[in-house]
């Protein structure tokens, strides 16, 4: 699956795009990915994803179960390999970061999140407070395929949502 049929563009994420569109000063970037590839035996799990992150911004990957976000993630950390594509975060290449790189990178993965007795819609706008012009939380659960479980408990694989 394509994480971008799912992915709304923003200032934050630019899907598609190449870096010279994004910038006209590469090192103004904090991670820039072209290309991103990954595939387990027959299934596709990342498809040719391009993305831009400038310093200081905060993005968060979307998507149903399948579309590529956990491995995208891990290829991002430097925790997985890559068959295909280019990554750099914060000038060097994730694969072969040294420690030091790892400790200025700040991901949350998605097992660090709000407390469990909250619903999906009260996670999603609990979240949407981290950010000072936050996209409508009644959007980001129907970009993510969520609007029958809004107002169940956020558990298990919507969680990871």
């Amino acid at each position: 699956m394509d994480v971008r049929k799912y992915a709304r563009p923003s200032r934050n994420v630019r899907f598609g795009t190449t870096l010279d569109d994004t910038t006209t000063h590469a090192n103004e970037l904090a991670v820039q990915v072209r290309g991103l590839r990954e595939r387990y035996g027959d299934a596709t799990a990342v498809n040719g994803v391009d993305l831009a992150i400038r310093h200081g911004e905060v993005v968060g990957i979307l998507g149903p179960d399948g579309a590529g976000r956990s491995t995208a993630v891990g290829i991002l950390r430097g925790t997985r390999s890559r068959p295909g594509g280019e990554v750099s975060g914060l000038g060097s290449d994730p694969q072969s970061a040294a420690h030091a790189w790892r400790s200025r990178v700040g991901i949350v993965r998605q097992d660090e999140s709000a407390p469990a007795e909250l619903t999906v819609r009260e996670t999603v706008r609990h979240f949407a407070r981290y950010y000072p012009s936050p996209c409508d939380p009644e959007e980001v659960i129907g970009l993510v395929g969520l609007e029958e479980k809004a107002g169940q408990p956020d558990q298990g694989p919507v969680r990871h949502r």
